[in-house]
């Protein structure tokens, strides 16, 4: 069996280290393929020493932008014929990953479940396929950056769709859309503001989900105890996201 390079990125001060040590921990106990485990980071503090650093390039780019420069030719020192999966640092994995780690396909990504475009919290890529995406960001990546959102808006406009597969539709969902964890806000703003945004029961994920995607906010962390303003306390996070 082939092995794998899980990769994730750590920009700034948004995420912890603890972040970081959590995915590692949830790979290790949700993989049977062999693989190791990559952090692209400009500071590798408190980073579980089993994780292979990246440095972040010398680029002009900040957040997000940074998962373009995977599509580079031999991107940090990954040759072609190798596979890497791209994980974002807010995703708990609940179940095994083997069958989304071997997704056919030499860039496979996962859906928006609003628009149907491209989602890129989660990707696989097989190395050096897809050189063109990076190679044209680079050559105009500031104005790219002005007018689109973010990287994924960039990988939507430039990518060969005859090239692309999603993911299927079950295997990674939304801790807001598809765990039943919106509760009652009433009165807008104002409602938060006089405490009337309330949040009852739990959020659930479906049966056959592998890994739950907290895109903007809440966080993991956010509901792991408790509630956040009306979104639902979520008691699979404390089971699953956790470092040892």
């Amino acid at each position: 069996m082939n092995k794998i390079n899980v990769v994730c990125l750590k920009w700034g001060d948004k995420y912890s280290a603890d972040y970081v040590n959590r995915l590692y921990s949830m790979v290790k106990r949700n993989i049977t393929i062999p693989f190791d485990f990559y952090c692209i980071t400009e500071n590798d503090k408190d980073i579980d020493k089993n994780i292979i650093i990246k440095p972040i390039p010398n680029i002009d780019l900040e957040g997000w932008w940074f998962k373009i420069t995977l599509f580079q030719k031999n991107a940090y020192g990954f040759k072609g014929g190798e596979r890497v999966i791209f994980i974002d640092l807010d995703m708990v994995i609940i179940d095994n990953i083997d069958a989304i780690c071997q997704h056919q396909g030499s860039f496979s990504v996962l859906k928006e479940w609003n628009t149907g475009y491209i989602q890129s919290s989660i990707f696989i890529l097989d190395i050096n396929k897809h050189i063109y995406i990076y190679e044209e960001f680079i050559n105009n990546y500031k104005n790219i950056t002005k007018r689109l959102d973010g990287d994924q808006d960039w990988i939507s406009e430039i990518v060969d769709k005859t090239k692309l597969s999603f993911f299927p539709d079950n295997w990674i969902v939304s801790y807001k859309y598809h765990c039943n964890a919106k509760g009652i806000k009433l009165l807008g703003k104002l409602g938060k503001l006089l405490g009337l945004w309330f949040a009852f029961g739990d959020a659930i994920p479906p049966k056959e989900a592998k890994i739950i995607a907290f895109h903007g906010k809440p966080d993991p962390e956010d509901v792991m105890e408790k509630s956040y303003l009306f979104w639902k306390k979520a008691p699979f996070v404390k089971q699953h996201w956790h470092y040892e």
